[in-house]
Formats: structure tokens, C-alpha cells, sequence
């Protein structure tokens, strides 16, 4: 099944992109208002997409190096496997979910690298790839940082409630929104 969600999750994220690009080549070809806003939705949906996979697929990384006791997800799931909190050391839930927040950034980084901020489309798909990598900062570190004192990972994440969600979810969207004006400056 692991496969299975790999195919899912990659496929998703690549035909959002070809979507995007079509969207994209149509703005550069017409200069229309309708098609320059349409590949700024779409933009910004293939980066959190593209973010927010990468991020899940390296928290699996990272718990796989780190040796954690997981089972792989039994159905289509965005995370794909279940994390073991009581065999697990704080040692491997720390390489799991700092591989995780690293595997944001560097989708992050890979598509502000790989695709030039030359129209408003554009500087929004990275800006929707910083509104995931914030999201996932917001929700995880706090609990990760508690953890540390604690010593019960999955008490501190037990913790994480809608208004954290929501206000993470503010955050991402100020900063992503403060990122798609400088690029497309």
C-alpha cells in the first residue's frame, strides 16, 4: 500500500503541476485577467500540494533512518504510516520530525530555484509552498519543542487544537501572502 500512496500522492502533486504549467503557458500566450488568475489558484494548490508531500514523505524517511517502529498506512492516507509512540525513543520522533520540517524547505527552495518569479503565477506557487512549510512549522515545532521537556511526544501533539491549526493556518497565509509580493515585485 505504501506504493500505492507513493504513486497517489507524487501523481497528484505532478499532474496539479502539468495543470499549472498549461494555465501558465496560457497566461503567457493571451495576457488574459481570467487566465492569469486561474494560474494563480492553481499555483498556489501545486505548492502546498507539492510542499505538503515532500514534507510527509521525509517524516517517513527520517523515522525509516532513525529505525522507528512504524506500519505502513492499510488505506489512501496523506500520512502514510503510523508512528509507534510507545516502542519509539525521543531520539527517533526528533529525526522524524525534523527530516519532516526539512523536507518542506527543501521543496520550498526547489521550486523558488527552479521556477523564475517573472509573473504573478509564478511568484504565487512558491508563495503556496511557504504557506505549507509554515503550516507544518506552526503545527509541529511547538509540540516538538514541549517534547523535549516532557518527554511524551504524542501528549504534546495530542495538544495541537483548532485554534492552533487555525492560527498556524493565519500565519501561513500572512507570510505567503507577504511572499508573493516580493517575488512578484
Amino acid at each position: 500500500m505504501i506504493y500505492k500512496n507513493a504513486a497517489l500522492h507524487f501523481g497528484a502533486a505532478i499532474l496539479l503541476f502539468l495543470a499549472w504549467t498549461v494555465l501558465d503557458a496560457w497566461y503567457l500566450r493571451s495576457g488574459l485577467t481570467l487566465a492569469n488568475g486561474l494560474s494563480m489558484a492553481v499555483a498556489a494548490l501545486v505548492g502546498i500540494t507539492w510542499t505538503t508531500v515532500v514534507h510527509e514523505w521525509l517524516h517517513l524517511a527520517g523515522a525509516t533512518l532513525a529505525g522507528a517502529s512504524i506500519t505502513p498506512a492499510q488505506r489512501y492516507t496523506l500520512l502514510v504510516y503510523d508512528y509507534d509512540y510507545a516502542s519509539n525513543s525521543m531520539t527517533q520522533f526528533n529525526v522524524m520530525s525534523v527530516a519532516g520540517q526539512l523536507g518542506s524547505w527543501i521543496a520550498v527552495f526547489a521550486l523558488a530555484w527552479l521556477v523564475p518569479p517573472d509573473n504573478a503565477g509564478r511568484a504565487m506557487l512558491v508563495a503556496g509552498a511557504v504557506a505549507s512549510a509554515i503550516f507544518a512549522a506552526g503545527v509541529e515545532l511547538p509540540p516538538l519543542f514541549r517534547a523535549q521537556r516532557s518527554g511524551d511526544p504524542f501528549a504534546e501533539l495530542s495538544k495541537i487544537t483548532p485554534g492552533v491549526l487555525g492560527l498556524s493556518g493565519l500565519l501561513a497565509f500572512t507570510v505567503a501572502g507577504v511572499v508573493w509580493g516580493l517575488r512578484a515585485a
